[in-house]
């Protein structure tokens, strides 16, 4: 299954702007449905009047935490991340824009430091400026970088520090 999430002002009063969400089946079907705010909204209500977009305010904030909320399905990587994705999508689209959920991944999955801890990152500079073994700081790295930890220690003969 593929998901689209489109966007078109057509506004009759204050908060009706709505994101369409359509998920296209192997069988050639799709299903279509509203993007909702709830959850995103439970995480961080930046705009209980809804979504909005082609500016940097909180209309766009929230729609860029409910898109990588509902493409990802992991609340603490959508967290870390809607901010840039609002610079670099959201804050720029015009009245008319669409995006995939591959898309969505595939940027999240290009800009891996985005979706460290303020912990990983302080671990990672510790480890390249002051020489100390990784294994000290492995439990402070965000679970992207602690993976990419461990295969590279498994390639070394299995061998963690």
């Amino acid at each position: 299954m593929e998901i689209t999430y489109k966007g078109w002002r057509v506004q009759l009063q204050a908060g009706d702007i709505k994101v369409h969400r359509f998920e296209h089946y192997d069988d050639g079907t799709t299903g279509a449905s509203f993007l909702d705010p709830a959850a995103s909204l439970k995480l961080r209500n930046h705009s209980p009047d809804g979504f909005q977009w082609g500016y940097g305010g909180s209309g766009p904030a929230q729609l860029a935490l409910a898109l990588l909320l509902d493409a990802t399905g992991d609340k603490n990587r959508a967290q870390r991340v809607y901010q840039d994705f609002k610079d670099a999508f959201v804050a720029r689209w015009q009245d008319q824009w669409e995006i995939t959920q591959a898309e969505i991944i595939a940027w999240i999955n290009a800009h891996p430091d985005l979706q460290c801890t303020p912990e990983c990152i302080k671990a990672r500079e510790d480890f390249a400026n002051k020489g100390i073994p990784e294994s000290v700081y492995m439990g402070n790295l965000c679970d992207l970088h602690f993976d990419e930890y461990l295969d590279r220690h498994k390639e070394t003969e299995g061998v963690i520090e």
